[in-house]
C-alpha cells in the first residue's frame, strides 16, 4: 500500500484490478481527500475494496466520482486540477475494452471482406 503522504503534488495514483476482498493499494480514508474517477461508473464503487471500505468507514460516497473512463475520453466529465491529488480506480474494464477492440482489429485484418483500400 502507498502512503499518499509520502509524495509531492499534485500526484496521480492509478489502482487496476485489485480484486481481492479488502485489497486496496491507497488507505480508503484517501478518497475523501482526493479528487477520484474511474473506468466505470455503473460498477466500479460496488466492486473496488478501498471504495466501499471508504464509503462504510469515512463518511465518502460514491457519488462523488467526477467522473469515468468514457466521461474523461469523451470530455463530458470536470478535468482534475492540480489543487488536490488525483485517484484512478480502474477494476480492468478499459484494459479489457482495449483487448477486446485490438482482438476485433486483428480478426479484421485477417478478413478479406473488411479490408479498406
Amino acid at each position: 500500500m502507498i502512503d499518499p503522504a509520502d509524495t509531492k503534488k499534485p500526484s496521480l495514483f492509478t489502482s487496476i484490478s485489485t480484486n481481492a476482498p479488502n485489497a486496496h493499494e491507497v488507505p480508503p480514508a484517501f478518497l475523501t481527500m482526493s479528487q477520484v474517477y474511474c473506468d466505470y461508473l455503473a460498477t466500479t464503487a460496488q466492486s473496488a475494496a478501498e471504495m466501499r471500505l471508504a464509503e462504510q468507514n469515512h463518511g465518502w460516497n460514491a457519488d462523488q466520482i467526477i467522473g469515468d473512463l468514457a466521461g474523461i475520453v469523451c470530455g463530458s466529465c470536470a478535468q482534475p486540477s492540480a489543487d488536490k491529488p488525483v485517484y484512478f480506480r480502474s477494476i480492468g474494464l478499459g484494459l479489457e475494452d482495449i483487448a477486446m477492440a485490438y482482438g476485433i482489429w486483428k480478426l479484421a485484418q485477417s478478413n478479406d471482406e473488411w479490408k479498406t483500400t
